[in-house]
This record gives C-alpha cells, sequence and structure tokens, in this order.
C-alpha cells in the first residue's frame, strides 16, 4: 500500500472518528436548545433541498476518473481543458440549482405539515434559502475538491474537514445557549462551506499548481463523459429515495416531531456507512488505475476481497455494539422521546451492511463505465422502496418506513447485485461470502458472551456506558487481531500503528 493511502487511510479514521466524538457530544446540546420541533424542521428543510444535490449529475466521481485517467498517460493540456470544462458545466449547474430552490421556498407550505403554522412556515422557508444558498456555491466548489482527490491529496481534505468539523460546534454552541435556533445552524454550515471551498481552491491553484483552460470543448469527451456520469446520477437519485424520501414522506404525513425522531435513526446509519466510505472512497483513484493497466479478474477478485474482509471488520463491531448498547445509548444521547430512533437504526443499518463491504465493487464497476445495471436496478428498488414507504407512514411511522428501506436493501443489493457481480463482472462472490460467513462465526461466540454479561451490568450513567462501549472495543480489536485477522491484515494493522505514531510525533 502507498504511502499517500496509508496516510490517507489514518487520517479518514482520525477524521471520521473526531467528527463522530463532536457530533455524538454536540447533538444532546443541540437537541436540548433546538428541541425537537426546531430539529425536526431544519431536517425537513435539509431532506429536500438535498434532492438538488442531484445536479451534480455524476460529475464529482468523473472529474477523478478522468484526472487520473489523463494525468497517468501525461496529457497535461487536455486535463487543464477538462477542468476548464468541469468547472463552467458547475457554474451552470449552480445557476438552475437557484432558479429551482426559488420554486421550492414559494411552495414550502405545499410539501409540509408544521405544527406552529405560518411561523414555522416562515422559518421552513429560511432555512431552505441558506441551504440553497450554500448548496449552489457548493456545486463549482467541489471541482477543486475532485482535483485533490484525483492526486491522492487525502490528508489535506481530512485536516480541512476536521477543522471544519471542530469549528461547527464552537461556534454553533454559543450562539444556541444564547437563544438562536434552527436559521443560525443553517448560516453556520453557509459559512464552514465557504471556508472549506477558499482552502480547497488555495491548495489547488497555490500548491498543485493547477491551471484552467477554457474556451476549447472536446465534445467527443463530453459525451462520454455524459454517458459515464448519467448512470451514476442515476445512482444518485438512487441514494435520494433510499436515505431521504423516508424523510420527506414524514414529514408531509406526520410533522417535524416525526422527522426529529427517524433522524436520529437515520444519523446513526450515517456513522455506520462512514466506517466503510472512509476506506474506499481513499482507492478510488487506485482502482482507476488498476482498471487502466488491465489488471487480471484474479488481482481484482483479491482486491475485492481483500477490502471487503477489512470494511466487515470494521462494521461487525459497529454492528453488534449498536445491537448491545444502542438501546441505553439512545436513551443516554437523545433522550426517551427518541426511544424509537434504536429500531429505525437497526433496523436499517443490518441489512445496510451488505453494500457497505461491497462497496468496492461501486468502484470497480465505475472505472470499468459498467454501472448502467447498477444505477437502473437501484432506481427501480428505490422506487419501490419510496412508493411502499408513502403507504406505511401513516399508519407504522418511522419503523414502518425503516423496514420498506431495509426490504429494498436485501433485494436491489444483496440478491441483484451479488449476481452481476458474479456473472457480469467476473468477481467470486461465492467466496468473498465464504470469507465472510468465517469472520462472522469466529466472532459469534464473543458477541454471544458480551451480549450477556451486559444483562449483568446495567448502566445508570453515560459514562459507565461509554467504559463498557470502550471495553468491548478493545476486546473485540484483541479478539480480531488474535483469531480473525489473516498475516496480510495484521501487517496492515501494524503498518498504520507506526505511521499514526509517526503522524503524532510530528
Amino acid at each position: 500500500m502507498g504511502k499517500n493511502l496509508k496516510t490517507g487511510i489514518i487520517m479518514s479514521y482520525i477524521s471520521m472518528f473526531s467528527g463522530i466524538v463532536i457530533s455524538l457530544l454536540y447533538t444532546p446540546v443541540m437537541l436540548k436548545y433546538l428541541g425537537q420541533q426546531q430539529y425536526g424542521l431544519y431536517n425537513m428543510a435539509a431532506s429536500v433541498i438535498s434532492y438538488l444535490n442531484l445536479f451534480d449529475l455524476g460529475l464529482g466521481n468523473a472529474v477523478v476518473r478522468y484526472s487520473t485517467k489523463y494525468r497517468i498517460s501525461g496529457q497535461k493540456e487536455k486535463t487543464e481543458y477538462l477542468y476548464g470544462m468541469f468547472l463552467v458545466l458547475y457554474l451552470i449547474i449552480a445557476g438552475i440549482i437557484i432558479f429551482l430552490g426559488c420554486i421550492l421556498i414559494l411552495n414550502a407550505e405545499s410539501f409540509f405539515k408544521v405544527s406552529t403554522g405560518a411561523t414555522g412556515v416562515y422559518e421552513l422557508k429560511i432555512i431552505m434559502t441558506i441551504m440553497i444558498i450554500s448548496l449552489a456555491i457548493g456545486f463549482p466548489g467541489s471541482v477543486f475538491c475532485s482535483i485533490i482527490s484525483s492526486y491522492e491529496r487525502f490528508t489535506f481534505l481530512k485536516i480541512t474537514g476536521l477543522v471544519s468539523t471542530i469549528l461547527n460546534p464552537i461556534i454553533m454552541i454559543p450562539l444556541l445557549i444564547m437563544g438562536y435556533k434552527a436559521i443560525s445552524v443553517s448560516c453556520v454550515a453557509l459559512f464552514l462551506n465557504c471556508f472549506l471551498i477558499v482552502t480547497n481552491i488555495f491548495y489547488t491553484v497555490k500548491i498543485l499548481k493547477i491551471r484552467f483552460r477554457f474556451g476549447k470543448i472536446d465534445f467527443s469527451l463530453l459525451r462520454e463523459i455524459a454517458s459515464y456520469s448519467f448512470f451514476i446520477f442515476v445512482g444518485a437519485i438512487v441514494d435520494q429515495l433510499y436515505w431521504n424520501t423516508d424523510k420527506v414522506v414524514l414529514g408531509a404525513v406526520s410533522g417535524e416531531n416525526m422527522v426529529a425522531v427517524y433522524s436520529i435513526g437515520s444519523q446513526i446509519h450515517t456513522y455506520y456507512q462512514q466506517f466503510s466510505w472512509a476506506i474506499s472512497n481513499v482507492y478510488f483513484p487506485r482502482v482507476t488505475t488498476m482498471i487502466t493497466e488491465k489488471i487480471s479478474h484474479l488481482e481484482l477478485n483479491n482486491f475485492f476481497k481483500k477490502i471487503g474482509r477489512i470494511q466487515y471488520q470494521v462494521l461487525f463491531l459497529i454492528l453488534t455494539g449498536f445491537y448491545i448498547f444502542g438501546k441505553e445509548f439512545i436513551n443516554w444521547w437523545s433522550g426517551p422521546n427518541y426511544s424509537e430512533a434504536y429500531y429505525i437504526a437497526l433496523i436499517v443499518i443490518t441489512p445496510a451492511t451488505i453494500p457497505l463491504i461491497q462497496n468496492m465493487g461501486v468502484h470497480i464497476i465505475q472505472a470499468m463505465n459498467k454501472h448502467v445495471f447498477r444505477s437502473i436496478c437501484y432506481l427501480f428498488i428505490a422506487m419501490l422502496n419510496a412508493f411502499t414507504s408513502f403507504l406505511v407512514a401513516p399508519k407504522f411511522g418511522g419503523i414502518g418506513c425503516g423496514v420498506c428501506t431495509a426490504v429494498s436493501l436485501v433485494i436491489g443489493h444483496g440478491i441483484l447485485m451479488n449476481c452481476y457481480y458474479r456473472f457480469k463482472i467476473g468477481i467470486n462472490i461465492v467466496q468473498f461470502w465464504k470469507e465472510i460467513g468465517k469472520i462472522f462465526i469466529t466472532f459469534m461466540p464473543l458477541v454471544i458472551v458480551i451480549l450477556i454479561a451486559n444483562l449483568f451490568f446495567v448502566t445508570d450513567s453515560f459514562v459507565l456506558l461509554v467504559i463498557k462501549i470502550v471495553i468491548y472495543a478493545i476486546i473485540y480489536f484483541i479478539y480480531a487481531y488474535l483469531l480473525v485477522m489473516n498475516n496480510e491484515e495484521k501487517s496492515m494493522v501494524n503498518s498504520c500503528i507506526k505511521r499514526f505514531q509517526g503522524i503524532i510525533q510530528c
């Protein structure tokens, strides 16, 4: 593993852990001072505005893919025109975002049921306005982030992201204590988004010495990019239908309080998937390089299995830990009014483990430009999820929506995509699941023992709960190192520990 990848993965996890810890500490404060109604209002706005993210059209991945491809082949001038073309495209998209955002704002009261009447609708529109401005600015700004990623400068991206994460509660908590509500949360998010964009622009232009050329458009390349990006765009639609439609539906039929509860469960899922994507996202430029160099099917299979094993060992710790300690955690973290969020989270993250340990397959088929089937398949399943969620939400609320999402995950990710990986991409899925099955069986004695032990050690404070979770994580890691990890994984752990020590000493 290259130096940049090792450092990138370490920084990914440092950034991720820091972000999660900060969020875990900050969320209860935010819930206390915002209240369930304002927290739900903020998430209602975010759920509908997030659909405008679809106008990325898959171009972010295209920037990374084609930038890496041209740089490897030494086509510097073509790369510079490519950057210029993407920047212009994103500026056009930003204009479209503002136009569509205005339409959404003017019709906000038609979408949602707001318990506080005209006052709540007015606040909702203000929040949506701020979010749309932030999103419109973020689109052209994302070009610079993608360029930095294509150069595998992950350390810089993770450090700036971590700084932004730390600044958020530092700025926001005093404002909350002073009585500012959801609108101020949106304003701070806009400020931090601008901060990240400015730092990425500076790094791209001054450090990487990237030039942007304009005026020369390669229409054949544009058609190729459009073909590549279209089905990534369809995949983005799927993600929105999976993870945001439930909140939109609940906001329409139940109001902001149910959205607040579902958002807590959804936030647990967000934490969960970060542990997986922190690894695989670092590898996307490397996957593109491997596909460009036409590696063998055996190497591809070994790579897929290698990353999947690592991801599963990490995710199984989180999944089993949440199953054992999650109910206590939700009660202490967000309060008894959010107890239903435990079941929502558990229902969703259990089947979500399947795609999260196979998301390297997504990068592989994107690099191969063979993501058409995945996008169409997921679109159909996501539409089914949205339709069934709309049917069950009035009677079964957030749990009903969670079940619909879980069933869709199993059908789409667990069955259909595994068949596609096996028969169309040539990945040995049977061997992959045998490896995962061995890991599962090896870990189960430990999980059962901890589960039983936890029944006899009921916590009466959040500190004791944290101690139990930390003890489980330490035991799990030692158990994994001794009984589960292969020699390559142990070597990787040892290497990462040494590199982490080097970062600390610096």
